[in-house]
This record gives C-alpha cells, sequence and structure tokens, in this order.
C-alpha cells in the first residue's frame, strides 16, 4: 500500500501549495477540512508518501499520510514545478491510521 514512502518533506512550506478554491469548498463540505489548512502538512513534519496508480492519470498523484492537529490525514495531491497542487484532503481511513502508526512508531 505504502512501500514506496519516504519519511520527511524538509524543504517544503506552505507558500509552495495551490488548489483550485471550488475545489476546496467541496472538500470542506464533504469531508471537514480547507485545503489552507491542510497545507500544514508539507511543513517537513514526517509524512508517508506513495504514488497513486490506481487509474491512468495525466500526470502523476500521490497520496501522503501525515498528522494533522491530532489526526491522521490522507491528502491527494500532484506536483507542478516546485509547487503542491491539493487535489482532496480527507481523513485516514481506519487501515490508513494503523499502517501510518505502525510508520510512525518505526521512524522513532
Amino acid at each position: 500500500m505504502y512501500r514506496q514512502s519516504y519519511g520527511y518533506l524538509r524543504w517544503a512550506r506552505r507558500e509552495f501549495c495551490v488548489w483550485n478554491d471550488d475545489k476546496c469548498e467541496i472538500n470542506l463540505a464533504k469531508h471537514g477540512y480547507d485545503f489552507f489548512d491542510i497545507a500544514e502538512v508539507f511543513d517537513g513534519r514526517p509524512a508517508m508518501m506513495r504514488i497513486d496508480q490506481r487509474f491512468d492519470y495525466s500526470e502523476d498523484r500521490f497520496n501522503l499520510l501525515s498528522r494533522l492537529k491530532g489526526q491522521i490525514v490522507n491528502v491527494a495531491f500532484t506536483r507542478h514545478e516546485l509547487c503542491f497542487h491539493i487535489i482532496l484532503a480527507r481523513l485516514a481511513s481506519r487501515k490508513e491510521r494503523v499502517v501510518f502508526d505502525a510508520w510512525e512508531k518505526r521512524e522513532k
């Protein structure tokens, strides 16, 4: 599931995140997360990342698991030159939380 992962996005900062405002509003209504707040997960904190290969997207799409305000979140995004384009953010599933917790314990 998250085999292709690495620990830290050390060089990332919130100002390198972009998103579609309409998509952000939809995400906020559906999942309760504003992309502005979600951008915090790109600040260098521990995070697991993998390439999303479920569909043939026109570009590389990634899923990231990280902690945000005490919760584990799943963030879907793409890379555009030097920025992250946030597509979706939601609470991680139970299975994803178990995987992330186990990974986090190994990394300490």
